[in-house]
């Protein structure tokens, strides 16, 4: 970890002293110092781990209508869902699916299963009207995502498409309520704005270019079982639309979406069209004709919707079904809400009202789910999700989540930082398999004093393991002090048994600087820190499974910028320089360097610009002058005009060594 950051603070620095020239001795040890001093182009970077939370209720658990909790279970059985699920998720359930049905907000922090906090109640929602009767054959939008940017909307259809595009999911649907539950995304990424064409070769030509790379890869997967492995590799990520395919040993769903010969019969699409096993509708025509169950959308492009004429039928389709049905009600979802703030969050909140307005919904019949990481006040989120939406503060609850503290949890000792710092973190990488057991050897006797790298093989079954070492490293690790300490000091969980937490640790993002000291503490800095750095390491390599997240979920928050100038202190005996660097420098041409503007130094000495020749390196000093031929004083900056007193103040460059000859 350590060496890696460093890697980029040394290749800026390097960028920089190459691009800049400069050619004095003093003035370039001067400025290496500057440039390795913290804060001058790069600052101490932050470590966060991914939080855990408190998961103690399984579904069948909850309160919860029987069809949702029969669902939620026969899900998780099927590993589509985990079960049970963290604590502020099934709260989420039970606020949304149990009368009096609650608004709420979310606040737990990234990586906490936000995005399931409103995914499982609108499942849950549409679940029971799917078992209750024969609305949900009604088509309407029951659910609507609302975002702020088209790249959260895009990176929440993955979601969609693994959850409700699932098979599973899709067959308990049909099998229930007669049809899979509808999903669409509508935004300018959706293909294709307008009414489709006419003429069959420019409806084609709109869509040929996007929809190629599937067809053309479902037409190799016939005969290329790789093309098979990658498509199934997209599906699981939510890289791929939710078209089931005709057979489950096939993959034709595009293809035979897209179907061939006539694109229209009897005036009719029969091609491009939504099937009834289609949970994704995805060209914007499906959403305009079928209307889709639940749409993600942007707040610009929800403007348009209620403006245009073309998506007058998904509106007045939904505005009919709320009035035939007006104990249903519409979950609005707003992601990432803090972002509607100042003109813009006036601009939201204008929205939703027209919005209920033009389906005619009542106050209760439009229930409010809102996200964000970024409220550490409960009562702030619920007054601010309030006035965005216009209902009753009081009719909202705000969700914050348990965090779940890691056990053991201490302070590491002298043995534990020595061990680590001597362990060689490049074999325990990328060594063979007995190479790297026997680098991570020295943890594992910690906790086992007999251990072998053979015998551990043994006990781990290495012959069935495809990553004995790092599931033999997650053994090891949860049983060391220092490991839980890391763990709850970066995620910011708070563990009984280490009562320093609340005073050591400012947030969950930790300077890496300080982590070390705060893991070992009373151990020489130099070994902390090296211990630190392994310790990191081997936490984020150790895996119960190669499909479970690994001990310490982690990432580095690292600064950098740019240098914006330099400065430099005008009297060249500078009280920061040591006596070793002034007989190294023969008469150096400026005191000390600053990587900021300043007027004066703490001793009164001033402090200008420095400037350096392109060609040959040679320092200047920029100051002003309102006379630069013969200057009577000089200003460290540009004054401008100034009262009872003729002309403006022009630069004046003034050079501190004698250039080059030629130069």
């Amino acid at each position: 970890m350590y060496e890696e950051l460093q890697h980029y603070t040394d290749a800026l620095r390097t960028y920089i002293t190459s691009t800049y020239h400069v050619s004095n001795p003093a003035l370039v040890d001067l400025r290496e110092k500057l440039l390795s001093r913290s804060g001058a182009i790069a600052q101490t970077p932050y470590l966060e781990s991914t939080p855990r939370y408190v998961a103690s209720r399984r579904f069948e658990d909850l309160s919860l209508p029987p069809e949702v909790a029969e669902l939620l279970k026969w899900l998780g059985d099927r590993g589509v869902l985990f079960d049970p699920p963290y604590e502020h998720q099934a709260q989420a359930l039970e606020l949304a699916l149990i009368p009096p049905f609650r608004d709420f907000v979310v606040t737990t922090g990234t990586g906490s299963g936000k995005t399931e906090a409103f995914l499982l109640p609108i499942l849950g929602r549409m679940a029971v009207e799917a078992r209750s009767g024969p609305s949900f054959s009604t088509r309407a939008v029951r659910a609507l995502l609302l975002y702020p940017m088209n790249a959260l909307v895009n990176d929440q259809l993955g979601r969609l498409r693994m959850l409700f595009g699932d098979n599973s999911v899709a067959r308990w649907f049909t099998d229930h309520g007669g049809r899979p539950m509808k999903f669409a995304r509508y935004t300018g990424r959706s293909l294709y704005p307008g009414r489709r064409r006419d003429d069959s070769k420019k409806h084609w030509a709109r869509l040929k270019e996007p929809l190629e790379f599937f067809t053309k890869l479902e037409d190799l997967a016939a005969s290329n079982k790789e093309a098979r492995h990658l498509i199934g590799e997209l599906r699981q990520r939510g890289k791929w639309p939710a078209k089931p395919p005709t057979d489950p040993e096939s993959e034709d769903g595009i293809s035979t979406w897209l179907g061939k010969g006539q694109w229209k019969r009897d005036g009719e699409w029969v091609r491009t069209i939504e099937r009834p096993e289609d949970p994704e509708l995805l060209l914007r025509h499906e959403a305009q004709e079928g209307v889709p169950d639940l749409l993600v959308t942007n707040y610009s492009m929800l403007e348009y919707m209620l403006l245009r004429p073309i998506e007058r039928g998904i509106f007045s389709s939904t505005q009919e079904y709320y009035a035939a049905h007006p104990r249903e009600r519409l979950i609005l979802v707003l992601d990432e809400a803090h972002l509607y703030r100042g003109a813009q969050g006036t601009e939201v909140a204008m929205l939703i009202r027209r919005l209920r307005n033009r389906l005619s919904l009542a106050p209760e019949q439009l229930q409010i789910i809102c996200t964000s990481a970024s409220f550490s006040d409960p009562a702030a989120a619920k007054s601010f999700a309030a006035d965005l939406v216009g209902k009753p503060t009081d009719g909202f609850s705000v969700l914050t989540g348990q965090k779940l503290a890691a056990y053991p949890s201490g302070p590491g000792d002298q043995r534990l930082a020595d061990t680590l710092a001597s362990i060689n973190l490049h074999r325990a990488r990328n060594g063979d398999l007995m190479s790297r057991l026997d680098a991570v050897l020295p943890v594992l006797r910690l906790v086992e004093d007999q251990a072998s790298p053979q015998a551990l093989l043994d006990e781990a079954g290495a012959s069935s393991d495809e990553n004995p070492v790092e599931r033999i490293l997650h053994h090891a690790l949860t049983q060391i002090s220092a490991t839980g300490r890391l763990m709850n000091l970066t995620s910011g969980a708070t563990a009984d048994e280490d009562p320093e937490r609340n005073s050591i640790a400012q947030g969950p993002a930790q300077g890496i600087e300080d982590l070390a000291l705060r893991l070992f503490p009373g151990v020489k800095f130099t070994v902390a820190r090296k211990a630190t750095n392994v310790l990191v390491e081997l936490a984020s390599m150790a895996k119960v499974d190669s499909e479970k997240a690994p001990l310490l979920a982690a990432r580095a928050h690292a600064f950098f910028r740019g240098l914006p100038g330099l400065w430099a202190r005008s009297d060249p005996q500078c009280s920061e320089a040591s006596d070793a660097e002034r007989e190294r420098w023969d008469d150096p041409p400026t005191g000390a360097l600053y990587a900021q503007p300043l007027r004066t130094c703490s001793c009164g000495a001033r402090v200008f610009e420095l400037y350096t020749c392109r060609s040959c390196g040679s320092a200047y000093f920029k100051a002003y002058s309102f006379d630069p031929s013969d200057p009577d004083y000089l200003w460290t900056e540009d004054v401008g005009e100034m009262d009872d007193v003729e002309g403006v103040v022009q630069p004046v460059f003034l050079s501190l060594e004698e250039p080059p000859a030629g130069s």
